[in-house]
């Protein structure tokens, strides 16, 4: 479902896509010439199971073209941005032939929707990918999850590729528990900004996690935002004051005043989180416990750390023509 509306929300107009069978959409971005690209899975199309299907419309919303991209499993495209070329990424995850867990899966495209390549990043378990953007030296930034590497149940991932999908390095955060990437962004000084959610970290039983890196994807600092409930982060920008805006769903705080959950905004100054200093009427031995048996438990718990995998749970790649298949549906 496409709806469109002006710029005080009032409906102009709205189309539907889709055959007799499940068909969602993940995400939308207005393309160069005024229309629209959709990205999502189809039931009703494609080859087997459900396929990643990409969506062109005009600046009416009415169907140019679409494609299905996916093997014999369940394959699903969660993000789509257009690229300088004219061309499409899309980042999301894939079943591939033969393989029981899922992998992250990129796919880059001409203006057509033809895929140019496409290449899948995971290990023995399931990694999923939800966000993919183009960064300033032409390569790509990928979040998402990983459960065949890191330090719990599943950890943040962030991959980043050259030019031609070919990764370059990746690196994984999360503590005991699930934390998930959902959305990254390259920032002003060439890192990164992500935003997703943890288990592992913060006040309640799931949290907003916000993460900066460096260039290199190294951690520079984090944050968590949330209350006793469950409030998960979906989309981060940067902000013209150096900050950032983060937008999600909470059922910790009931802003509607009816219950459930509510769209969660959140902004962040940017700065790194402050460290509060301990009063100094402090006895020696809190100081120890600071300066010594601290830093120890954070080593042991808080792992934001840079992720190296072994060679022979190398990233995994698969040529264009082996997983990739794709139907024009008129």
């Amino acid at each position: 479902w496409l709806i469109k509306t002006d710029a005080n929300g009032v409906l102009e107009w709205n189309q539907t896509y889709g055959g007799t069978e499940v068909d969602d959409g993940y995400c939308v971005e207005q393309t160069s010439d005024g229309g629209y690209i959709i990205v999502g899975y189809t039931w009703s199309y494609g080859v087997g199971g459900c396929d990643v299907w990409l969506i062109k419309t005009n600046s009416s919303g009415d169907h140019e073209w679409d494609k299905t991209f996916g093997a014999i499993k369940n394959d699903r495209g969660y993000s789509v941005e257009q690229t300088p070329d004219g061309g499409y990424i899309i980042t999301g995850y894939a079943y591939s032939i033969g393989v029981q867990q899922s992998d992250v899966l990129l796919i880059k495209t001409d203006e057509n929707g033809t895929a140019e390549w496409n290449k899948i990043y995971g290990g023995i378990w399931d990694d999923f990918g939800f966000k993919g953007t183009q960064t300033a030296d032409g390569g790509y930034i990928i979040t998402g999850y990983t459960t065949s590497y890191g330090a719990g149940e599943n950890d943040v991932w962030l991959i980043k590729t050259d030019e031609d999908g070919n990764a370059v390095w990746n690196n994984t955060y999360g503590g005991e528990f699930s934390d998930i990437g959902r959305c990254v962004e390259q920032t002003t000084d060439g890192g990164y900004i992500i935003t997703g959610s943890t288990t592992s970290f913060g006040a309640g039983t799931v949290n907003v996690w916000l993460i900066k890196t460096d260039t290199n994807g190294v951690a520079e600092w984090n944050q968590t935002y949330g209350g006793m409930g469950v409030d998960i982060g979906h989309c981060v920008a940067l902000t013209t004051d150096g900050g950032y805006i983060i937008v999600g769903e909470t059922n910790s705080f009931d802003f509607s005043g009816f219950g459930g959950y509510d769209v969660y905004l959140i902004k962040d100054s940017g700065e790194p989180p402050v460290v509060p200093e301990l009063p100094e009427n402090k006895t020696t031995i809190i100081f120890l416990v600071v300066l010594f048996i601290i830093p120890v438990l954070m080593a042991r718990t808080l792992i934001l750390k840079k992720k190296k995998i072994n060679p022979k749970d190398s990233l995994s790649e698969i040529q264009t023509n082996t997983i990739q298949q794709e139907k024009t549906n008129q």
